[in-house]
């Protein structure tokens, strides 16, 4: 359970940094409004909330075996392009962004699940005692510490 927790609580703080990164490019870059940002922060929770799933369900890296179930990928496939078609074409619900807003933040979420598998696979080794640091640690300890008899 300890390795679940710290998992989730790093995942956790990569997603709200992650957040708050496409809150100030929509703000300073885009130059958008506040009705704009919620549209466009929407659509980041909506796309990066799934590629979170396909991170956090191995330990290696997200993109080799196991490949994620069909129902999995599907499913996460069309509630991304629902999500997408629902901020670019809104039909007076929410204020709409751009074909290319909306492929801006695709962009930004698919680079981001590197650095947040990255970081998971930083915390799994740490927790496993299989960083170097770790590996000379356990060296050290296991060396003799005066002439053998």
């Amino acid at each position: 359970m300890h390795r679940v927790l710290t998992v989730s609580t790093v995942l956790g703080l990569i997603g709200v940094l992650q957040t708050f990164g496409m809150l100030l490019i929509g703000k300073d870059y885009f130059h958008m409004g506040i009705a704009y940002l919620q549209t466009l922060i929407f659509l980041k929770l909506a796309i990066a909330g799934h590629l979170t799933l396909f991170i956090t369900r191995t330990r290696k890296p997200f993109f080799r075996k196991p490949y994620p179930s069909a129902i999995l990928l599907w499913s996460a496939i069309l509630t991304k392009a629902a999500a997408t078609l629902f901020v670019v074409y809104p039909m007076g619900q929410v204020p709409s962004i751009t074909w290319g807003e909306a492929g801006a933040v695709w962009i930004y979420c698919i680079l981001w699940i590197f650095i947040e598998d990255w970081a998971k696979i930083r915390v799994y080794k740490h927790l496993e005692l299989k960083t170097p640091r770790h590996q000379d640690f356990i060296a050290l300890t296991q060396q003799k510490l005066g002439p053998s008899t």
